[in-house]
């Protein structure tokens, strides 16, 4: 089944001031097919730039994550300084040095929440991937069609997705 109206052309339409029915009128349908059809797009197009924003999360906690070893060495070079200050030291001295040993072993446990937190949504991405793999693959072994008709459906977004970031 063919559509009657392109997703793509519609939304050029739209995007160069077409009303509604000036673009029904072009695909020879309704107007209240091609505001339901603009319905649609703004839900997948939302949709689109959720998981886009994932992505972008996804990128910047690879960032934070060689920032917070950075950090971490960081720390770790102070808290190996302290440790060789601390030798032969006794009473005020070495308590202050100890406060500031405390003070940088607790940044470094911060550290490994941050990290740690990174890495389960990191993990939680790579999942939700797999998972997608998977049940498209069910659904190819039981039913070929519906596959490819969820494979062209999505190929026909990242189309419009396309379209949408060229004429911004």
């Amino acid at each position: 089944m063919s559509r009657k109206i392109n997703d793509v052309r519609l939304l050029r339409m739209i995007q160069n001031g077409k009303t509604q029915q000036e673009c029904a009128d072009l695909f020879g349908v309704t107007r209240p097919a091609i505001s339901n059809r603009l319905k649609m797009l703004k839900i997948a197009t939302t949709k689109d730039i959720a998981l886009r924003s994932a992505q972008a999360v996804v990128e910047s906690n690879l960032d934070a994550m060689a920032q917070l070893r950075k950090i971490n060495d960081l720390i770790n070079g102070e808290l190996d300084h302290i440790g060789a200050e601390m030798i032969g030291k006794i009473g005020p001295e070495r308590a202050t040095l100890q406060d500031q040993r405390l003070k940088h072993v607790a940044e470094i446990r911060k550290q490994l929440s941050l990290a740690l937190e990174i890495a389960q949504v990191l993990y939680n991405a790579d999942e939700v991937k797999a998972f997608q793999q998977e049940v498209v693959a069910i659904i190819g072994e039981v039913a070929p069609e519906t596959r490819n008709a969820i494979i062209q459906r999505l190929r026909e977004r990242r189309a419009i997705r396309s379209s949408l970031e060229f004429s911004s």
